[in-house]
């Protein structure tokens, strides 16, 4: 018992390879990083003595840096693995309309003071997804807080979400900063001293890592003109199976 087959050539995956080399690169600054983070701790806790005041100081903001740049690794990391497939977002059920709606809430009390703000239209129907409760508000946190912090002083950002058949879409008007940007997905814009940050790569890279989250769940995250789409699946009920 045999089998004849004819040989075929191996496939020259180069987005494989490439998230495989950029893996292997942030596993080797982890490592320092991590040593970094780790000592400064140290300092800052007196661990081995008392410390002066000014260098707790010091060590307490490169354990703040160290922090922010190992976030910065592990988006890195998660980018790599949804744009070529090896990562799947937890399953579970979550109401996408509700997430929206209370997010909204939190960044207006941040806009507030630049008065500024989201002008909001948001469906009052539920909006449940086949998504996990904590990768859905990583996917909205990570549109809404991006656009909010490249909101100007006394800008109002129009938003409106609503059910659309068997999907979900928010619609976001993009920022005059993020507007005037041939493409909002490598755009390096900064969030330009507000207290909410765009990660720190910029607000371009957040924007891909949501649009590789917003497939990764069956959905799109796409630019028309001066608007924002996010474009979700909604949960369809399952049918009873007979008896």
């Amino acid at each position: 018992v045999g089998r004849f087959r004819r040989a075929l050539p191996p496939v020259d995956n180069r987005a494989q390879r490439s998230a495989d080399r950029l893996r292997q690169w942030l596993h080797e600054l982890r490592t320092p990083v991590n040593a970094m983070q780790g000592y400064a701790e140290v300092i800052q806790q007196q661990v081995f003595g008392p410390t002066p005041h000014e260098y707790r100081a010091l060590a307490a903001t490169i354990a703040g840096d160290s922090a922010r740049i190992l976030a910065g690794f592990d988006e890195l990391d998660r980018l790599a693995r949804l744009e070529t497939g090896e990562l799947d977002l937890e399953a579970g059920e979550s109401d996408f309309a509700a997430i929206v709606r209370a997010q909204v809430g939190q960044l207006q009390t941040v806009l507030g003071p630049r008065v500024a703000r989201f002008d909001a239209e948001i469906a009052e129907a539920p909006a449940p997804m086949a998504l996990a409760q904590n990768e859905a508000e990583m996917l909205g946190w990570r549109i809404l807080a991006t656009l909010a912090g490249a909101t100007g002083a006394g800008e109002n950002v129009a938003l409106a979400l609503a059910l659309d058949g068997e999907q979900v879409a928010l619609r976001v008007q993009l920022p005059a900063k993020l507007a005037e940007t041939e493409d909002v997905f490598v755009s390096d814009v900064r969030s330009g001293g507000s207290t909410l940050s765009s990660g720190i790569f910029g607000a371009g890279f957040s924007l891909r890592l949501a649009r590789a989250e917003a497939r990764a769940a069956g959905g799109e995250l796409l630019r028309e003109e001066g608007v924002l789409i996010l474009a979700l699946p909604l949960l369809t009920g399952v049918d009873a199976l007979p008896s």
